[in-house]
């Protein structure tokens, strides 16, 4: 019996195993618990992170739980590095993997971004190509009956590998990117039978309609869900759901310890600019280590407190500051007027100091309601090998990112994001933070906070 589980949306704790027993506790989405007890439709379970809990009843339908051992069916391949890969990614369109499958030689899989196959030596790659050879074999009559259903469909376009593994396995826990309703129908011409909000877990069953007569959200997922005593079983849209990843004792955003062991801050992954000036700053004990002398610059000693956006240019450039200063200075018609008077720097001056070094870019927005993001999502592009140079708001005192907070102690400031773990409906990101010149670790919820007082920034191309 699994001894660990989730609270998929707000449920109430029953003091014995009955729909009409009186009430013992009410957990919010999300809630670890601890299972006492297994009667099969009802668990006896308490939350696990606070002293005072109260045991209660719970309906199994209203747990999510970790997924059992062993159901991977993509195998991954222990690379030389020691990292894993997937041989076959479920986000995977079928009509590429079915292109590559059948192409002679059986070269880079579509799936792969090539900044990633180019670091994978020859034989690895050829370990990847082998593993997805003998996925097709061994799951070859289960994935003929399912490739069957989806062209009689007419979904072969726009169908993906992940919709064939969650229908074998019996359903996937999932996410919403942005609060929503559940409908009766894959439609929202008849009204909504209730919301799925961020912190909720759904269920998805694998079933996938599509519905051409929907203006804008065209593909639906099945799905159900436990919430407030009342069950939900309808359709939701595809485009605004993501993989639930279990959180583990390791990785769990609510455990403050965690936030150390996630990443190896020790290896940079870009070069932080490293002059004199810098380690001038820090003997002085200024509060931020990007307050620096722009002498060598100007030819004059001034501290500037508005380089949070040359720091993450410089360093995603991987050349030092000053050099920096006086390339753009040089090549920038507006530079010598922000340099010399400590203005701040907006995007079309971030621009200019990408362009100085051929660093490709574009214009990327966070709008929750338009444009939202997710840690699934993101990942995907740092993966492709892009960076995330973005404005986030900031405590002045120490330079943290301030989440929610938003008044005179905080202030405007540029990030660049370098890697990111999803976990459950959050995870752990990973940034270049210029105010003390050094990579920090937040949870992605604290980050997309931070980052959503002001949503611009910049997909810049570091493959």
């Amino acid at each position: 019996m699994t001894d660990t589980a989730r609270i998929r949306a707000t449920t109430q704790l029953h003091k014995t195993p009955a729909a009409n027993a009186q009430i013992s506790e009410s957990l919010g989405a999300g809630t670890p618990v601890e299972i006492l007890e297994d009667q099969g439709n009802w668990l006896h379970v308490k939350e696990v992170q606070s002293t005072h809990a109260i045991p209660g009843w719970a309906q199994r339908e209203a747990l999510a739980f970790p997924p059992p051992n062993g159901t991977d069916i993509f195998s991954s391949v222990m690379l030389a590095n020691k990292e894993s890969y997937a041989s076959l990614f479920a986000s995977a369109k079928t009509k590429d993997t079915l292109a590559w499958k059948d192409a002679p030689g059986l070269e880079k899989p579509d799936w792969i971004p090539q900044v990633r196959w180019g670091k994978i030596s020859a034989g690895e790659q050829q370990s990847i190509k082998d593993s997805i050879r003998n996925f097709f074999q061994s799951h070859q009559d289960k994935w003929e009956t399912w490739l069957a259903k989806i062209r009689d469909e007419g979904r072969e376009e726009d169908a993906n590998v992940d919709e064939w593994l969650a229908a074998v396995q019996g359903g996937r826990d999932v996410w919403t990117v942005r609060a929503e309703q559940i409908y009766p129908e894959p439609s929202t011409q008849k009204n909504g039978l209730g919301w799925a909000n961020v912190n909720d877990i759904m269920r998805w069953t694998g079933k996938v309609q599509r519905n051409d007569q929907e203006t804008k959200y065209k593909l639906w997922y099945e799905v159900s869900m436990l919430k407030s005593g009342r069950m939900l079983n309808g359709w939701y849209k595809a485009d605004l759901i993501e993989p639930y990843i279990f959180p583990t004792e390791s990785t769990d955003t609510t455990i403050a310890a965690n936030q150390e062991t996630q990443f190896d801050l020790t290896k940079p992954i870009l070069r932080h600019p490293a002059d004199q000036e810098i380690e001038d700053a820090i003997a002085a004990k200024r509060a931020a280590y990007q307050y620096i002398d722009i002498f060598n610059v100007l030819g004059i000693h001034k501290i500037h407190h508005n380089l949070c956006g040359e720091f993450c240019a410089a360093t995603l450039a991987g050349v030092d500051i000053i050099p920096f200063l006086n390339q753009w200075k040089d090549s920038y018609a507006d530079a010598e007027k922000i340099i010399r008077n400590n203005l701040p720097t907006g995007l079309g001056d971030i621009k200019s100091m990408l362009s100085l070094f051929n660093l490709p870019h574009e214009e990327f927005r966070y709008t929750p309601s338009i444009t939202p993001v997710s840690p699934v999502r993101l990942l995907k592009l740092l993966e492709e090998g892009k960076k995330v140079f973005w404005g986030v708001a900031i405590f002045k005192s120490n330079g943290k990112l301030s989440g929610t907070v938003s008044n005179s102690s905080t202030t405007r400031h540029w990030i660049v994001l370098e890697d990111l773990i999803p976990v459950g409906n959050n995870g752990w990101v990973r940034i270049y933070n210029p105010f003390r010149n050094r990579e920090e670790v937040y949870t992605y919820d604290w980050f997309i906070q931070s980052v959503g007082q002001f949503g611009i920034g910049l997909l810049v191309d570091k493959a």
